[in-house]
């Protein structure tokens, strides 16, 4: 079989698509890097907070349980199972982008290398859907022991672990699509340090519609959403 029938074959399509996915996802990254919209801090912001100071333990049980310590019943709601796998694979210490880039090569990779190896040995390919599961379970520690060594190396800033609760008060300029009341809008906001964040950011008023380049005080936060209101104080700005 010639690399590119290996590559083609249906049985194949979930790691070669995974692969394609992932460089699509790093040339938008570089580009919109240059043109001052990055990905990666963007899709950063649209996650919960994470606290990163909880002391995660792996139980390689059979029933592959995530441990948290010092989160009892009360915190459930704010401290859920993704929340949970998320700071269990470094987001929060290592941008989401490039941990999703990682995934997706060891998942394209560890997948069509398992499916060499059958067919070197065995003579025929996998089922794509039963490839997948194994090339999943390499996937999830693989990208948490790369990210724990990306953590060491990518320079970190003290505003890295500002919440996005402190942002409330902060004034955010428009920079894609209109912002309504139920119509989210692509805004980016300073922190206290002077950092970028982009945010989703809707009016907070049924009535109130902001356009691209108009600046909007933050009054709330819900589920991830930024709420605004007209800025009519010159002493604030977005800019």
């Amino acid at each position: 079989m010639t690399m590119l029938a290996f590559l083609s074959a249906p049985e194949n399509l979930p790691f070669t698509v995974s692969l394609a996915v992932m460089m699509i996802i790093a040339v938008i990254e570089g580009v919109g890097t240059l043109m001052g919209l990055g990905l990666s801090g963007f899709v950063d912001n649209l996650l919960p907070d994470i606290d990163l100071d909880v002391d995660i333990n792996l139980d390689l049980d059979a029933d592959m349980d995530l441990d948290i310590d010092g989160i009892d019943g009360a915190d459930v709601g704010s401290h859920g199972a993704f929340t949970k796998l998320l700071a269990w694979l470094k987001v929060g210490q290592v941008p989401v982008i490039i941990l999703l880039i990682v995934m997706l090569v060891v998942f394209g990779l560890s997948g069509l290398g398992i499916q060499k190896f059958s067919y070197n040995y065995f003579g025929t390919l996998l089922p794509g859907m039963l490839a997948v599961m194994p090339a999943l379970i390499i996937s999830f520690p693989a990208t948490r022991l790369i990210g724990s060594g990306l953590s060491k190396i990518i320079p970190k800033d003290e505003t890295s672990a500002v919440s996005h609760d402190t942002l409330i008060g902060r004034v955010a300029v428009i920079v894609l699509g209109t912002a309504k009341h139920g119509q989210a809008a692509q805004a980016k906001v300073k922190d206290s340090f002077g950092k970028e964040h982009y945010i989703m950011a809707e009016a907070d008023m049924p009535g109130k519609v902001f356009g691209v380049g108009d600046e909007i005080l933050l009054v709330r936060r819900v589920s991830g959403t930024f709420m605004g209101i007209e800025n009519t104080s010159t002493s604030l700005s977005g800019s």
